[in-house]
């Protein structure tokens, strides 16, 4: 959860510099339709899931090699 909220503050922390307007114009030249601020807050909250997602699933696979570790 902490990702998520992490990464709207980086999100945030951007926007101050002008990254929303990079962001959103590089997405409109890669063929893609064009977003508002909403949908820039939404791929960094996706980014912060995807980051908690990933955490969990290499914690997993970590405890698993550790088992396999303990068998021989």
């Amino acid at each position: 959860m902490l990702n998520i909220v992490w990464m709207l503050f980086v999100a945030w922390f951007l926007q101050l510099f002008g990254f929303d307007n990079i962001v959103i114009k590089g997405l409109v030249q890669l063929g893609g339709p064009e977003i508002g601020m909403m949908s820039y807050y939404l791929i960094f909250a996706a980014a912060g899931l995807i980051k908690n997602i990933a955490h969990a699933f290499r914690s997993t696979i970590a405890d698993v090699c550790k088992e396999f570790d303990k068998i021989d």
